[in-house]
C-alpha cells in the first residue's frame, strides 16, 4: 500500500525539462499544470573539503555566504573607498592570522584599527542592496543554507519577474566583492565546528575519512578551531569563489506554474556568457581508492564500529540505496535483524550514503553503536567489530530475499513521496540528487519498481567486497 501510494504521486510529477544554456549554465524546469504562477529556484553549488584550500577549511561556504552581501555594483557607495578599506583590513587580518599562528598576543591596537576599517567599510557600503532589488521584484527572502558538500541558494519570485532575478543572481556570480570575508570565515568555522563537537561520532568519521581518503583533502580531519587558519586573501578568496560558481558546476532547479517554453527562453537570453568560463575548468584529482585497514580508537562518548565502503561509479544510486536500506535501515534490516539473531543488543544503526563527497569519491557508510545497557566491559566494541565484519560477508554472500527487498522498496519510497510533497521539497530533492549523483531528472524521478533485485544484489557485492571496507571502532572511555 506504500509502495502504492508512493507510486501514485511520482506518476503525479511535472514531465521534467534539462536545459543547458549558451553559458553552460544547467537547468531542470519542473513545471506543475495549475499552480500558481510562482517559480521556485533552487541553485546547488559544490562547497565541500575538496573546494578549500589547505588551511583554510570552511572557506567555500564562507565565500558563498559573503558573496550575499552585495556585489561590486550592487551596494557600494563609493567604490574606490572601499576597496581601499577592504585591502587594509586584509593586511591587518593577515597580520592578526600570523601573530596567532606563532602564539603572540594580539597588539590592541591592531585590533582597534581592524574594528574602525570594518566599520568605516559598512558605512560605504549597503550589504541589503541586492537582497532589496531581489525583494523588489518582487520575490520571497532568499535563503542561503549548508549542506554536505554543497550551498543552496533558494528563493520564490512570479513568473514575470523571472528575467529581473535573473539578472540579479548573474550579477552575484559575476561581479562578487566578498564584504566580510574575514568574519564569514569565522562564522562557517564556528558553525562546521560545533557540527563536529555535537556529534559523538565524530572521531570514528575522522577516521574513517583518514583511513579511506589519506592525505587527499577529503581525508581532512573535522575542524578543531574556529581562528585556526592560515592568512587569506580575498585574491585566494575570489578565486574559490569562481572556481565553485562557474555556470559548469552549479545547478539550478526550478519549479511551479509556468509554461517551460516561455521560462526556457528567458533563461537561455539572460545565461548568454559569463567571464568564469573563460577557461576550461580543470577538476580537482579524485581521491585514490581506499584499501582495506582497520583502525581501534579508545576514549570517546561512544562504543561501536564505523565501516565505509567505496561505491564503484557505474553502480546505478538507486540500487545503492535500496541496498542500504535493506542492509541498515533501522529496526527490521539485515543488520539488525542478524545482530539480533546472534545475541548482540544494537543501541545505534544508521546507513549513510553517500558519505565523504560527492559521487566519484563517495562512500557508503554504516554505523553500529553498542547497547549502553549491555554492561560487559572493555570487549564490546571488539565483538561488535566480529559480529558485524560477518554479517557484511553474509549480506555479500546471498541475494536479499524478495519479500525483505519489497520491505526496504516500500520503506524508501515512502520517505521519497514526503521528501517531494511540496513545489520547494521537489526542487530540493531533485537537485541534491541530480548533484550528488550525476542523475538526470528522468532517473531521479523514476520509480523505485524499475530497480530489480539483482542490480540490488550486485551493489551489495561490489560495495561490501573486503578489499574496499574501512573500518573503525571504539572503545567508549570508562
Amino acid at each position: 500500500m506504500v509502495v502504492a501510494a508512493a507510486a501514485s504521486a511520482t506518476a503525479q510529477q511535472p514531465a521534467p525539462r534539462a536545459l543547458t544554456t549558451p553559458d553552460g549554465s544547467r537547468f531542470v524546469l519542473l513545471p506543475v499544470p495549475g499552480a500558481p504562477p510562482v517559480v521556485s529556484w533552487l541553485i546547488v553549488t559544490p562547497a565541500g573539503p575538496a573546494e578549500d584550500p589547505d588551511g583554510l577549511e570552511g572557506l567555500a561556504l564562507a565565500v558563498a555566504r559573503a558573496s550575499m552581501a552585495g556585489t561590486a555594483r550592487v551596494g557600494s557607495r563609493n567604490r574606490a573607498t572601499e576597496e581601499d578599506l577592504l585591502a587594509r583590513i586584509e593586511e591587518n587580518e593577515r597580520r592578526r592570522t600570523l601573530l596567532r599562528g606563532a602564539g603572540q598576543q594580539v597588539p590592541e591596537a591592531l585590533i582597534n584599527s581592524l574594528r574602525s576599517d570594518a566599520s568605516q567599510a559598512d558605512a560605504v557600503a549597503d550589504r541589503l542592496a541586492w537582497e532589496r532589488a531581489l525583494r523588489q521584484v518582487p520575490a520571497l527572502p532568499s535563503r542561503l543554507q549548508r549542506t554536505d558538500h554543497t550551498t543552496l541558494l533558494q528563493l520564490s519570485a512570479p513568473v514575470a519577474g523571472l528575467g529581473r532575478v535573473a539578472a540579479l543572481l548573474l550579477a552575484r556570480r559575476e561581479e562578487p566583492i566578498l564584504r566580510g570575508i574575514h568574519d564569514e570565515l569565522r562564522g562557517a568555522r564556528a558553525e562546521l565546528l560545533a557540527v563536529a563537537t555535537e556529534d559523538p561520532w565524530t572521531p570514528l568519521r575522522d577516521e574513517i575519512r583518514s583511513l579511506a581518503f589519506g592525505a587527499h583533502a577529503a581525508g581532512r580531519p573535522s575542524i578543531t578551531e574556529v581562528e585556526g587558519f592560515r592568512p587569506l586573501s580575498r585574491a585566494l578568496a575570489l578565486e574559490v569563489f569562481e572556481r565553485t560558481q562557474r555556470p559548469e558546476r552549479s545547478l539550478h532547479v526550478l519549479t511551479g506554474g509556468f509554461d517551460a517554453e516561455m521560462v526556457a527562453a528567458v533563461l537561455v537570453q539572460a545565461f548568454a556568457r559569463s567571464a568564469l568560463s573563460v577557461d576550461p575548468f580543470v577538476p580537482s584529482p579524485a581521491p585514490p581508492a581506499p584499501r582495506a585497514r582497520t583502525s581501534r580508537l579508545t576514549g570517546g562518548a561512544v562504543t561501536g564500529i564505523a565501516v565505509a565502503c567505496r561505491v564503484p561509479v557505474d553502480l546505478d544510486p538507486d540500487a545503492v540505496m535500496l541496498a542500504m536500506t535493506w542492509l541498515a535501515g533501522g529496526d527490521e534490516s539485515f543488520l539488525s535483524r542478524r545482530l539480533f539473531a546472534h545475541g548482540m543488543r544494537v543501541g545505534q544503526l544508521r546507513g549513510t550514503y553517500p558519505f565523504g563527497g560527492l559521487r566519484d569519491s563517495a562512500l557508503a557508510l554504516v554505523e553500529v553503536g553498542a547497547d549502553e545497557r549491555d554492561t560487559r566491559d572493555g570487549q564490546r566494541a571488539e565483538r561488535l567489530f566480529v559480529e558485524v565484519d560477518a554479517a557484511l560477508a553474509a549480506a555479500a554472500a546471498e541475494p536479499p530475499l524478495p519479500a525483505e527487498l519489497a520491505t526496504a522498496r516500500g520503506l524508501l519510497a515512502a520517505q521519497r513521496a514526503a521528501q517531494r510533497s511540496t513545489p520547494q521539497g521537489l526542487c530540493l530533492y531533485v537537485a541534491l540528487r541530480c548533484a550528488r549523483f550525476g542523475m538526470t531528472p528522468e532517473q531521479v524521478l523514476r520509480s523505485l519498481e524499475t530497480v530489480d533485485d539483482a542490480a540490488v544484489f550486485r551493489a551489495l557485492q561490489e560495495m561490501l567486497e573486503p578489499e574496499r571496507r574501512v573500518r573503525v571502532t571504539q572503545e567508549k572511555k570508562s
